[in-house]
């Protein structure tokens, strides 16, 4: 529409200005210079970026008017400004004006108008959208559900009377709506493995395409599949029968797939309830430790008799070693290829670390380097990455000295994290990595002048 209206620009102007023989040249000069004007702010106000032409849907509502009104007094400003010689050219030029507004005006009225009606479809068609994820959002209330496909049947209806659909042509569109909603409320039922979804499929099946009815049955066919399979993998389990035990109750059933997923559940119950022990054991391990710890303290001679000895051997042992060892020492001396090893540990494989019981790791380091041991192991992913950093940085100055002796290294690594610790106390902040390589750089210097 915009464009076969730009491309016609109104051809009367010349043609009426050269059968009026008795304009006197200068007044023909006058006329178009106004013809001209009036075209160059149709340019700019109507066809530019940001112009009427550029507006859409509710935005353009009473543009029209707007727009003419603001050309018409720019255009009876300019034509006070002119003087004609002849009276006839006044006349001629108010003519031209009223052709030229009234063809734009034509133009604007029905870009307006049929932008108007754009935007009146796209709220309908929101309006049916939102009566479906209404009764999505509400999908277990019946009354809603209701009241959403009533609203949406009479949005449909007022399009249809401005639209002018006929009868046949209103009917496919609620029947593609009932599609549409039908289809997008059963399979909301199946994302959360509701068995709605079986219900509503079975009374609305007929609104749906043969296509969509054949991926719905086998999506609701699967989820009671599983359904009935983890009931059975769950009650058989409960038994803590044996692997062939088990193997014998499923060859009963005949459905393959419910077979499958029984054993899949199975499986995974054994690696819940395997994941679960070993999490009970690892506690009561960690529980047993600090009543062993504390009873050391209080009363050395009874603490034996509280180990618990339904744990695993090696934490028997271990407590076992722990006592011996402050009965003889008073204390316990780390291990200082142990204590070296965990934070190397920490770094190549620290997910696993996180997971994995260091209690008993109580008998081989003092306490202080237990409870270093232990902090590292719960870093942010921002500190892991700085001790990350740190590592690595240790080890290559080491490397580089060509420091390899335990002892050395353990008592260079136990400095450096010692000062960091004072910095953090002091500063009241992390270094960053330039500082902390600094500060590592001037305490290697240090101990090796020691």
């Amino acid at each position: 529409m915009v464009n076969n209206y730009a491309m016609r620009k109104i051809p009367f102007v010349e043609k009426e200005i050269q059968n009026s023989f008795e304009v006197f040249e200068n007044d023909k000069i006058k006329i178009l210079e106004i013809s001209n004007m009036i075209d160059k702010w149709e340019k700019e106000l109507l066809f530019s970026k940001n112009g009427f032409f550029s507006l859409k849907g509710k935005d353009v509502e009473n543009k029209t008017e707007e727009f003419l009104t603001e050309l018409e007094k720019f255009i009876l400003l300019n034509i006070e400004k002119i003087k004609l010689k002849d009276e006839k050219s006044r006349y001629l030029l108010l003519k031209i004006k009223n052709e030229k507004i009234s063809a734009i005006k034509e133009e604007m009225q029905n870009y307006e108008k049929q932008q108007l009606h754009n935007w009146e479809l796209e709220v309908f068609e929101n309006g049916i959208k939102s009566c479906i994820q209404r009764a999505i959002l509400y999908k277990n209330n019946s009354k809603i559900l209701q009241t959403s496909y009533l609203d949406a049947f009479s949005i449909l209806e007022m399009i249809s009377k401005i639209e002018n659909w006929d009868l046949k042509t209103l009917k496919q569109k609620k029947e593609q709506f009932e599609n549409d909603f039908y289809s997008e409320l059963i399979n909301s039922f199946l994302l959360e493995k509701d068995a709605k979804a079986s219900f509503y499929y079975e009374k609305y099946k007929d609104k749906l395409t043969l296509i969509q009815q054949q991926e719905l049955e086998n999506a609701i066919k699967n989820i009671k599949n599983i359904a009935i399979a983890h009931n059975w993998a769950k009650e058989l389990f409960s038994y803590n029968l044996s692997d062939s035990e088990n193997e014998k109750e499923i060859k009963q059933l005949k459905n393959v797939e419910i077979k499958a997923l029984i054993k899949k559940y199975l499986q995974i119950f054994k690696q819940e309830k395997k994941k679960n022990e070993e999490q009970l054991k690892i506690e009561k391990n960690i529980k047993n430790w600090n009543e062993l710890i504390s009873l050391v303290k209080t009363d050395l001679n009874k603490a034996e008799l509280y180990i618990d000895f339904s744990l695993d051997e090696d934490s028997v042992n271990a407590k076992k070693d722990y006592i011996k060892t402050i009965r003889k020492d008073g204390f316990i001396k780390s291990n200082k290829k142990l204590f070296l090893d965990l934070l190397a540990k920490i770094v190549e494989n620290n997910e696993e670390f996180k997971q994995e019981d260091i209690s008993n790791y109580h008998k081989e380091l003092s306490s202080q380097d237990f409870t270093i041991i232990e902090k590292l192991r719960s870093l942010s992913e921002h500190e892991f990455n700085l001790y990350v950093s740190d590592f690595n940085y240790i080890h290559s100055q080491l490397k580089a000295k060509s420091i390899e002796n335990i002892d050395e290294i353990y008592s260079f690594v136990k400095t450096i994290l010692s000062v960091k610790d004072n910095y953090f106390l002091t500063k009241k902040e992390e270094p960053d990595l330039e500082k902390r390589n600094k500060l590592i750089e001037v305490l290697l210097a240090r101990y090796l002048n020691k």
